[in-house]
């Protein structure tokens, strides 16, 4: 052997005696020490948590939202204006706190039927974003002193009215 790969045989059994100082070497056949199956237990609870971290940022990454408003009675009624409320929507709704994020080709878009608003989403928001801004809509316009906002379904909220009942009648 040359001095060169002496050396570099040396420094590789010091740096072999540096990892494995403090640990002792195991006999075949003997048990773990406690402390050692701790650290074991320790490392599959974090090698656990990865994986289900990873799960559902990949997850997150693929879903989308969609909620509905429904607005038939004040529409019917004509104290609601369906354009006007998704012309509102379309102004003040923000992703990643931005404005005019909204359209067919963008992360946002709101559609209308004739009594309902349909928001979809290509990023998850919280459904209480939907509602606030329907809150919001409603305390503009005068109407939130005569119109609530209930979660009728999971993914859907439908406006109606308070129930105020006249102090004749009892």
């Amino acid at each position: 052997m040359s001095e060169q790969e002496q050396t570099k045989a040396s420094k590789q059994d010091a740096a072999k005696v540096k990892q494995d100082k403090g640990r002792r070497p195991r006999k075949k056949g003997t048990k773990l020490t406690k402390r050692e199956l701790k650290v074991q237990r320790h490392k599959k609870k974090l090698r656990e948590k990865r994986e289900r971290r990873t799960k559902i940022a990949a997850a997150r990454a693929k879903s989308s939202c969609k909620f509905q408003i429904r607005c038939r009675k004040p529409v019917e009624d004509e104290i609601f204006d369906v354009d006007e409320f998704v012309k509102y929507l379309q102004e003040r709704f923000k992703v990643d706190g931005k404005t005019g994020q909204v359209g067919p080709a963008r992360p946002v878009n709101i559609q209308k039927s004739v009594t309902t608003v349909h928001v979809t989403s290509k990023k998850p928001f919280p459904k209480f974003y939907v509602k606030f801004l329907t809150k919001r809509y409603l305390k503009r316009h005068g109407l939130r002193d005569y119109v609530r906002v209930i979660a009728d379904k999971k993914a859907s909220y439908e406006l109606r009215y308070f129930n105020i009942q006249d102090d004749k009648q009892q």
